[in-house]
């Protein structure tokens, strides 16, 4: 996928085998949005079903909010728990006490998580970002390390939330450190791997 970024090479405690470290950068403020226009979605359908009866939010909506951190609290002050929904947790042994937003995101998510509307529209990189970030992360690798520090703190405090907000990139910040540490000098035999030595 190619919104996925690679933030590091590393071999564990061990191992010889390097291992890439990627992630996906999930703008939460975006997705708190997608939630409660998803709990909304879920008001209106089930005043137009027999869900409503039910207490059940739709397979849809539950699917949508499955993997999303922080879903519950943003749905706990957008998803009213129906004293039908209250009722089934409270039947359910180990549910008991759990609100809607908690039942929603125990649902697992079947479908591949990039079809995840909430996911796949709360990005939390743009291309532009991404590419600085890829160059640096290469000069990291090839061992130019005053290239990839001069990339790396371009990029460390110029991402920004789909709000306005600043962010700042934890994957710079480590790199800057990791480099920092040795001056912004590779060590000798350099080959793009960083051993861990703690777990």
């Amino acid at each position: 996928m190619l919104q996925v970024r690679q933030i590091d090479c590393v071999t564990v405690k061990g191992s010889n085998q390097p291992l890439g470290l990627f992630c996906y950068d999930l703008d939460l403020e975006a997705a708190k949005v997608q939630v409660m226009q998803l709990a909304a979605q879920h008001r209106r359908d089930s005043n137009d079903s027999d869900r409503a009866d039910a207490g059940l939010l739709s397979v849809s909506v539950r699917n949508n909010l499955a993997g999303i951190p922080d879903a519950a609290s943003a749905a706990r002050s957008s998803v009213v728990v129906t004293p039908g929904q209250a009722a089934l947790a409270a039947a359910d042994e180990e549910g008991a006490g759990v609100d809607e937003a908690e039942l929603l995101l125990s649902q697992e998510y079947e479908d591949d998580w990039l079809d995840n509307p909430v996911v796949a529209s709360s990005w939390g990189l743009t291309w532009q970002y991404k590419e600085d970030f890829n160059a640096a992360f290469q000069m990291y690798l090839s061992g130019d390390w005053q290239a990839a520090r001069r990339g790396f703190e371009a990029c460390v405090l110029s991402r920004t939330s789909a709000s306005g907000h600043l962010v700042e990139d934890g994957p710079s910040r480590t790199l800057l450190e990791v480099m920092a540490a040795r001056s912004y000098t590779a060590p000798p035999g350099w080959n793009g791997v960083r051993e861990l030595t703690e777990k």
